[in-house]
Parts: C-alpha cells; sequence; structure tokens
C-alpha cells in the first residue's frame, strides 16, 4: 500500500471570537492568539484544552446545503479552516499557522447543546466531526487567507 507523503497543509478561512459565553462568535478581519492561553478577548482563552477551537470549512459547507443557517462562527470555532484533514490530525500534532503562529491538538471537540438554538438538526449532524480543540504553544497576529500545515504527526 502506497504511504501517502502529502503535507498536511490548508488555509484559515475565517477568525472568530466572543467575550461571551455560548454561540455565535463573531467573525473577525485579524485576532491576536496568545501563548498558552488562545485568543485576547475570547471567552474560552485561558482554558488548559480550550484555548482556540477549529472546524472544517467543508463542514460548515455540508450542513448549509442541508439548509442549515450556518456562516462563520455560528457553531463556536474559533479558526474555519479549509484543505487540512482533521481526520487525519492526532492529539500531540503540531499546526503551524503563518510563521508565528504554533498550535498543538488536544483532543477532538464535542458539538455544544446550545447549537439547537441555531437548527434543532445540528448536534447530531456534527457528530463525530465537530472539530477540534487546540492550545496555543507559539502566539501571534492573525487573519482569513493564512496558511496552516500539519509541522508534526
Amino acid at each position: 500500500m502506497p504511504v501517502d507523503l502529502a503535507p498536511l497543509m490548508g488555509e484559515i478561512v475565517a477568525v472568530s471570537c466572543s467575550p461571551r459565553k455560548g454561540i455565535p462568535k463573531l467573525p473577525q478581519t485579524q485576532v491576536l492568539l496568545v501563548a498558552d492561553h488562545g485568543i485576547e478577548g475570547d471567552r474560552h482563552a485561558g482554558s488548559r484544552t480550550r484555548q482556540v477551537s477549529l472546524l472544517e470549512h467543508s463542514v460548515l459547507h455540508d450542513l448549509s446545503s442541508q439548509g442549515m443557517p450556518v456562516d462563520p462562527g455560528v457553531l463556536g470555532e474559533n479558526l474555519l479552516v479549509h484543505g487540512l484533514p482533521f481526520d487525519r490530525l492526532l492529539p500531540g500534532d503540531r499546526l503551524q499557522i503563518g510563521d508565528e503562529i504554533l498550535l498543538e491538538v488536544v483532543e477532538p471537540r464535542t458539538p455544544c447543546r446550545q447549537l439547537t438554538a441555531v437548527d434543532p438538526r445540528l448536534p447530531a449532524a456534527i457528530e463525530g466531526r465537530a472539530g477540534l480543540l487546540c492550545r496555543v504553544l507559539e502566539g501571534g497576529l492573525l487573519s482569513p487567507g493564512t496558511r496552516i500545515e500539519c509541522v508534526t504527526g
């Protein structure tokens, strides 16, 4: 069986945060990621396991095609990512974003029960593909359009 040696890389499509608990997180033109803290000004910053949450863009696209009213940030994710296959990432893998930011995958993200307020089908629809939770190892400024790639794994 051939080994896939293609680099695991993609692009940040949207960045979102909110100082309040719950959803949605609001899309931003730029955010500051702080080492061992998370996104400055985000409600989940400071947590040991949920400093930054990531969601695959394809999941949002799929939900939208099923008629669910989803936009960046509506599912509570901080970073919406296109092209990086989350199913190939494991806890401990490191993700380089641009030249400065380094994240470490901590665990898979579980659907939030608050999603039923957006659409009652959402929690079941994203079960097993709700994204990833990461720690910030090295911070920096982040805007949509920035490259993201797995640098270990």
